[in-house]
């Protein structure tokens, strides 16, 4: 039961940080998103060609 709770209550303070991250800095976060997308697509393509090109 402490279990739970302890991952319950960590849940709860990453909700309410990230939360509050969103209402302070919506810009920054949706670049900051946007960034990691991007650079995700960028490593998958550049992994996609150097399996290809072997």
């Amino acid at each position: 039961m402490d279990k739970f709770l302890s991952i319950f209550v960590a849940v709860l303070i990453i909700t309410s940080i990230v939360t509050i991250f969103i209402e302070l800095f919506p810009i920054a976060l949706k670049v900051c998103i946007i960034s990691l997308i991007i650079s995700g697509i960028i490593y998958i393509a550049l992994k996609l060609i150097e399996k290809f090109s072997d």
